[in-house]
């Protein structure tokens, strides 16, 4: 073999007579094809003056010395024209139509279009297509500074879209379909997807231009917004201390820069909760933290504030744990502990309830005349509580959706009936009294006033009086049967 397989050189043989002539010759081929550019791939017969070393790609129906030279390259060297037939997968740039061309086999095709510099696809170990104009299978890819031609020592990958309304966005796949994906979807706010098969897509975080985080809505209203169905926050705390999972808000007054003293009045944390009424959310209850004074001194006196709903009037403060630990209504006689229907098993205090009864408050009407007559009218009893307790259990067959999402036991209240005996009075005995003695006072009373078979009540502190004008009268007629055995 006395020329190379793929370019068709000569090789120099043994003890060949003028060995330059087969070198130059080769130099000239490779002067040809190495790195070659054309002037075009228009032409079908040779230019009238061609310029030393001009290269063509020679146009279909090739006439004159270029005749049945189709597709193939003709360079114009030391005056004459030399021709190469290409095989599949030689390039060549076309400087006339700035495109880089690659040999198929058949016929001369674009492989790089634009510039030399600007190509519209280019894979790496892959084949690039229309959508995937660069495509790189790889283990991994490097992006880094220019350290070569050092610059700012920066590295930004810049992802720019049309409008608005498109997308620019990096895609996460499993066997190339989508699993996750951030960026600019669909709009100027940024998303982050998750997708359990590359169909069913689920948003996870938006951010808005403002700089509102959304989880659960595209439109988040405040710095941070969760909508969710369910649960909205599990906050969970995995250590060997004793400490629950803790959420710590902070208010100061001032700017984030120079920040001043909390004052009076202001409220470091608050838990506001509201319902949909149909047209818009209202406020249904609030949980807050009110300065009583300035803070100083490393203190700052609270007083935690619960709030809720009331019908007609709004949301609005009901009680109160003050910072020196007294827990008390907000409004003076206003609300009831307990009711009929839900009453505390046992109050427990170190001293008795105490009760105004400043003349200032009273306006009286009257005296306790019937007093003598409504004690010997009402017998006081022994009884038992047909419900003396009543426990919490769950419940055996049904079942509900905690806040949690999950599926617990029901819980049940199972009255227990009563075993100790008790002293004491029956209602309708102490209304019976009063009918008889032709008075109404606040002794008794019925859950439902509108109801004359609701439930009644009476009030032992009341009776007291009842008791003590009895007495009264009794030690008046004792005095008066003492002075007539005297006499």
């Amino acid at each position: 073999m006395d020329r190379t397989p793929n370019l068709d050189m000569p090789y120099i043989l043994p003890s060949q007579a003028q060995k330059h002539v087969t070198h130059n010759e080769a130099v000239r081929m490779l002067d040809c094809l190495v790195q070659p550019v054309v002037a075009n791939r228009t032409l079908s017969e040779p230019p009238a003056v061609p310029a030393e070393g001009q290269g063509h790609i020679v146009a279909a129906g090739a006439t004159g010395e270029w005749a049945d030279k189709d597709s193939g390259l003709a360079f114009f060297q030391d005056g004459a024209w030399l021709h190469f037939q290409p095989v599949e997968g030689w390039r060549v740039y076309d400087a006339g139509a700035s495109e880089s061309l690659v040999y198929s086999g058949s016929g001369w095709e674009v492989y790089e279009g634009g510039g030399a510099s600007s190509q519209p696809m280019f894979g790496i170990n892959t084949d690039a297509d229309a959508t995937n104009r660069l495509a790189v299978k790889s283990d991994a890819a490097l992006f880094s500074h220019d350290d070569v031609t050092p610059g700012s020592g920066d590295m930004q990958i810049k992802l720019n879209k049309a409008a608005g309304g498109n997308t620019a966005s990096i895609l996460y796949q499993t066997g190339y379909s989508g699993r996750a994906e951030y960026g600019l979807t669909g709009d100027d706010k940024f998303h982050i997807k998750v997708s359990p098969d590359g169909s069913a897509w689920h948003e996870a975080i938006v951010v808005d231009s403002s700089g509102n985080v959304g989880i659960g809505t595209d439109a988040p209203e405040a710095p941070f917004h969760v909508l969710r169905a369910g649960v909205n926050i599990i906050h969970e705390r995995v250590d060997d201390s004793a400490f629950a999972p803790t959420s710590a808000t902070r208010k100061a007054r001032g700017s984030v820069g120079a920040l001043t003293q909390c004052l009076s009045g202001d409220v470091p944390s608050a838990f506001f909760g509201q319902a949909y009424d149909g047209s818009g959310y209202v406020g249904c209850g609030n949980l807050r933290w009110v300065l009583e004074g300035d803070a100083a001194s490393g203190t700052a006196p609270t007083t935690i504030e619960f709030w809720n709903h009331t019908s007609g009037v709004g949301n609005g403060s009901k009680l109160e744990i003050t910072s020196a630990g007294t827990l008390r209504p907000t409004a003076d006689n206003a609300y009831t502990l307990g009711d009929a229907s839900f009453r505390w098993s046992a109050v427990w205090a170190a001293n008795g309830t105490i009760q105004t009864s400043d003349e200032r408050d009273k306006h009286v009407v009257g005296d306790l005349t019937f007093a003598g007559a409504m004690v010997d009218t009402v017998d006081p009893v022994l009884f038992r509580w047909e419900i003396g307790r009543s426990i919490v259990v769950p419940s055996q067959t049904e079942t509900v959706i905690d806040d949690g999402g999950k599926e617990v036991p029901k819980l049940e209240v199972w009255p227990i009936p009563g075993t100790r005996q008790h002293a004491g009075f029956i209602a309708q005995d102490i209304r019976a009294a009063m009918d008889i003695a032709g008075v109404d006072f606040g002794a008794w009373g019925l859950e439902d006033r509108n109801d004359p078979d609701s439930g009644q009540w009476i009030r032992p502190d009341q009776l007291v009086a009842v008791l003590w004008a009895a007495l009264k009268e009794t030690r008046a007629e004792v005095a008066e049967l003492r002075e007539a055995t005297t006499e």
